[in-house]
């Protein structure tokens, strides 16, 4: 049974192929490449290389202004919170940008944004490109109501 099924999996790129990725704790995209999943596995090959050698393929020099005391960096993209409140508190904007990526044919581009969160106390925030979700942790004021769901409170 163990042979039949490593021959199964030797044989058959694509599920080679998730177990590489498995391997670099990495996910397929949704949805899926227009590459070859041959293609993939040469480019995921490539990748971990660079990263075992520490090899870069490209070095990029990006004009990214001085931050705040918050900062994310997730998915390519890095965040800074501005608008110094303390050492450890922003409350003007958080500005996004996003890095470039051998996978894409963008050049040296950076594409960028800023979000306000004037009015607010920020604490803390994390993002997940992936489902474009920003979560914000900050101070509220001593009147303000919050809505949660009952099995929370359990």
């Amino acid at each position: 049974m163990c042979k039949t099924l490593r021959n199964i999996v030797t044989s058959t790129p694509r599920l080679q192929y998730a177990v590489e990725l498995s391997l670099c704790q990495m996910v397929a995209v949704d949805p899926p490449s227009r590459m070859s999943i041959n293609a993939q596995r040469k480019l995921l090959a490539q990748r971990e290389a660079r990263w075992r050698a520490l090899r870069w393929e490209k070095i990029h020099t990006l004009p990214i202004p001085r931050g705040g005391p918050i900062y994310e960096f997730v998915g390519g993209i890095y965040c800074n919170a501005l608008g110094v409140v303390d050492e450890r508190r922003a409350s003007s904007a958080i500005s996004f940008y996003q890095l470039p990526s051998t996978a894409a044919d963008q050049g040296d581009r950076v594409r960028s944004w800023t979000l306000s969160v004037s009015g607010m106390d920020v604490i803390d925030f994390s993002i997940d490109p992936s489902q474009d979700l920003l979560v914000l942790v900050a101070v509220a004021p001593a009147e303000s109501v919050h809505l949660l769901p009952s099995r929370s409170c359990d």
